[in-house]
């Protein structure tokens, strides 16, 4: 019973993993149940013995998703001094590497869009990712009365960036965005 109960939580594990990085590749409707636990090779029949149902899936993708998202961050966060770390978050975010891969990246460039049409626990979910985006942004912003509004400016402007610079064919065009809003990001005050 136990070993069963264990395989039954990997096998979720996996299966949240993999939805949270089809959902960031192809959006909420571009994903279907099939298409999730194919990846994990599972078939169809066996997801609701995990997950009540697709938004519930959707709901802990987008969680599972921030998370991962964060952990370079937090990881520079620590271990360089505010400003660097600051700048490395930046760089990191407003990268040709980040815009090429939204199946990797922060699921607010890849999903918000689509966020704001998903049922209240999926957007609490967005939520709790914006919160926790803001938290990282903070940690290695400098102290300061500005600190949080600098948060949500930098959030808005390097979120509003990479949308920009994944719909955009002219590779030029999404390097000049990025360039021009990491820019303005890290010129000093």
């Amino acid at each position: 019973m136990r070993r069963s109960k264990e395989d039954a939580a990997q096998t979720r594990a996996r299966a949240v993993r993999a939805a949270a990085q089809l959902f960031r590749a192809r959006g909420f409707e571009g994903v279907g149940l099939k298409d999730i636990m194919h990846a994990i090779g599972l078939t169809h029949g066996g997801f609701y013995r995990h997950f009540a149902s697709k938004d519930a899936l959707a709901t802990e993708a987008v969680a599972a998703a921030s998370e991962e998202a964060l952990t370079g961050p937090r990881a520079h966060a620590g271990s360089l001094a505010p400003g660097e770390a600051f700048r490395v978050f930046i760089e990191g975010y407003l990268s040709a590497e980040h815009v090429a891969h939204p199946e990797r990246g922060c699921p607010l460039a890849a999903l918000a869009a689509d966020g704001g049409r998903q049922p209240a626990p999926t957007r609490k979910a967005f939520t709790s990712a914006i919160a926790a985006m803001l938290a990282a942004l903070e940690a290695v912003l400098p102290d300061g009365a500005t600190r949080r509004r600098r948060a949500i400016q930098t959030l808005a402007s390097i979120v509003g960036a990479v949308v920009l610079a994944r719909v955009a064919t002219d590779p030029a065009l999404a390097q000049e965005i990025l360039e021009a809003v990491r820019d303005g990001i890290l010129a000093p005050p």
